[in-house]
């Protein structure tokens, strides 16, 4: 496989990223209410996206949200979306983009990450698990 880039998203990235959501929700989801959205997450400070890129094309994305949960006392990352294009899969390129994502973390001196998985998601949850992350709780 050629080297792909993980980059910053951009408003160029909206609709590759739209439909790998699709495909992670399983769900249609209304494209200019989804372009609204993302355009307001772009410009949050709270909020990274990253793309994984091979050739021009999105094969992957990851978004961080940080927040200041009061249970936490603490600021922390959580890890929303975590999608690789089907066909790309197996490939290293989730692990590549999670690295990158830890990397951003640490840089921002935040102590905890946390990654979001719906428990249907057996494979997901088998990739977190083999990266270190302890499950805590199963939401459906």
């Amino acid at each position: 496989m050629k080297a792909f880039k993980i980059l910053n998203a951009t408003e160029d990235h909206v609709r590759e990223v739209w439909e790998m959501i699709q495909e992670l929700n399983q769900r249609s989801i209304d494209f200019t209410s989804f372009k609204t959205n993302y355009r307001a997450n772009l410009s949050n400070h709270e909020v990274v996206y990253l793309v994984a890129q091979l050739d021009e094309v999105v094969i992957g994305f990851l978004s961080i949200h940080k927040s200041l949960p009061l249970h936490h006392n603490e600021i922390v990352a959580e890890i929303q979306e975590l999608i690789v294009k089907d066909g790309y899969r197996g490939q290293g390129i989730g692990k590549k983009m999670l690295e990158a994502c830890l990397s951003l973390v640490k840089e921002s001196n935040i102590q905890q990450i946390e990654a979001s998985c719906n428990k249907k998601r057996t494979q997901a949850r088998h990739f977190y698990d083999s990266l270190g992350f302890k499950v805590r709780i199963y939401d459906s």
